[in-house]
């Protein structure tokens, strides 16, 4: 029998048939404000909670405000500061992974030209397809079972070239797989209606893909989650209204489920 995760989310490990096979890697798609981030953080502060050792690696937004954005929305998640501070449940924001990186592609903090570390050497795909290559003693250093990358639309407007965009992506993927972690790699739909759904193409090579997108219904529209692909499971393709409460993601309508 296949071993399963737990998103966190009750209804969700539902329609999955009992949670994301362990080891998939999975793209979480989902427009401005679905609550993608907030989808990661239940996944790992719930695994956490468990002892499972987990991380976010964010692209966007610092420490603070994932912490801030955590603590007002899921207000149940009281001990969220202790499973951070003991290291169960890491966060790795853009300023923590310059200063990784730091020794290759930046100068010192106190060198610094701009808010952040100035680029020394290199270019910026190096500097992700490096980063990529460095997540296995990042990995390592957490000893990481679950992780969260958000997101990757942050990469794709930084690397122009399609080519080595697509490089990135594929390496992240294969490294995380070779790791034998469970992953959520987050990424922006250009559009968040049902019938305007496009996946990049590189995305069907993952594992699995979960949209959260606005379903139109007799003058008003509803977010809804579906799983579009899991590989190892048998799953609802449903999709599934949700509503964001204090204590997590909640899925409003389980009448489709897998089998």
């Amino acid at each position: 029998m296949v071993e399963k995760i737990s998103t966190g989310s009750e209804g969700m490990d539902t329609i999955l048939g009992g949670g994301i096979p362990k080891g998939n890697q999975v793209i979480l798609a989902g427009g401005p404000g679905a609550g993608k981030t907030l989808f990661c953080m239940e996944f790992l502060y719930k695994n956490a909670k468990l002892g499972i050792n987990s991380a976010i690696i964010s692209l966007e937004e610092t420490k603070e405000q994932i912490l801030q954005n955590v603590k007002e929305t899921f207000t149940d998640f009281t001990n969220i500061d202790e499973l951070v501070g003991s290291g169960k449940l890491a966060i790795y924001d853009i300023e923590a992974l310059t200063e990784i990186m730091k020794g290759v592609y930046f100068e010192s903090r106190d060198n610094a030209t701009s808010q952040s570390a100035s680029m020394r050497e290199g270019t910026i795909s190096n500097f992700f397809r490096d980063l990529a290559q460095n997540l296995t003693n990042l990995l390592n250093k957490q000893k990481a079972e679950v992780i969260a990358i958000d997101n990757l639309t942050v990469v794709r407007n930084l690397i122009k070239d399609s080519y080595d965009y697509r490089n990135f992506v594929g390496d992240m993927a294969q490294i995380l797989k070779s790791n034998a972690v469970t992953s959520i790699i987050v990424t922006e739909l250009s559009d968040p209606r049902e019938d305007k759904l496009v996946f990049d193409l590189e995305f069907f090579s993952f594992d699995g893909i979960i949209a959260m997108y606005y379903s139109f219904g007799i003058g008003k529209k509803v977010p809804s989650i579906e799983v579009v692909k899991m590989r190892g499971t048998d799953h609802s393709t449903v999709a599934v209204p949700y509503k964001i409460t204090s204590s997590g993601i909640k899925l409003l309508d389980l009448e489709h489920k897998p089998g």
